[in-house]
């Protein structure tokens, strides 16, 4: 049996898993913060995006690895064709690291060494972001070349996605940090702008794993996945 993927199809699904789980935070803060309980059987815990260990960080970082593992197969063919491939193969060494930060919360555990040894407030409260924006700034730097160099459609997904990717993992973190330094954590305001921070995320997310579907559909054919049978 073969299943042919296209790229309409992989983005209609992750945007319905994201408007199932966008609409679950929703009820999350409703539940919280109006009803005034804060388990509900479990249900608040499981689907609260601002939490750890749940449903939303586990679909986080399988997509995530979705997006490793596309970008090594494109670097595989890349490599196959004998064109250049050190830059996606460098992406999905990010991205493979991007997925088990999410799960390991190493970000957390680096902005507590720096806090431990620099004192940060206001935006940098979350003192993480540092080190992260300056890498985002030497990646944006290393990749533009590489992004004026892709097919228009392909190089516009990547920028729009990172775009995203970016407001949410840094300047939403930012905006919270600030807030939470102002008015503190336990707030409506503070649980609404860690929830846009994290749909922001995999929103980009999704446009890029969109994006690399497309571009391998372009550039290398159909794609399809094929389960045979042994008898």
């Amino acid at each position: 049996m073969t299943i042919r993927i296209t790229p309409r199809q992989v983005l209609a699904s992750l945007l319905t898993i994201l408007l199932v789980l966008s609409t679950a935070q929703f009820f999350v803060l409703l539940t919280t913060f109006y009803i005034g309980h804060d388990y509900l059987l479990g249900l608040v815990p499981l689907f609260n995006m601002v939490a750890e260990q749940n449903i939303p960080t586990l679909y986080s970082s399988v997509l995530l690895l979705v997006s490793s593992i596309l970008l090594a197969l494109i670097t595989t063919k890349q490599k196959s064709l004998g064109n250049p491939y050190f830059l996606w193969m460098l992406l999905a060494v990010i991205f493979l690291f991007l997925a088990i930060d999410e799960t390991a919360m190493l970000h957390e555990n680096m902005g507590q060494i720096i806090s431990a040894n620099v004192e940060t407030s206001g935006f940098f409260k979350y003192a993480w972001v540092i080190p992260y924006i300056v890498a985002a700034i030497l990646l944006f730097v290393l990749y533009v070349r590489f992004l004026l160099a892709l097919p228009k459609e392909t190089g516009v997904l990547f920028f729009i996605s990172g775009a995203l990717y970016i407001s949410g993992g840094v300047g939403l973190e930012m905006t919270g940090a600030w807030y939470h330094d102002t008015y503190g954590a336990v707030n409506l305001g503070y649980r609404i702008i860690q929830s846009f921070e994290e749909l922001l995320e995999m929103l980009g997310i999704t446009v890029f794993i969109y994006a690399q579907v497309l571009y391998l559909l372009n550039e290398y054919g159909e794609l399809n996945l094929t389960f045979t049978s042994k008898t």
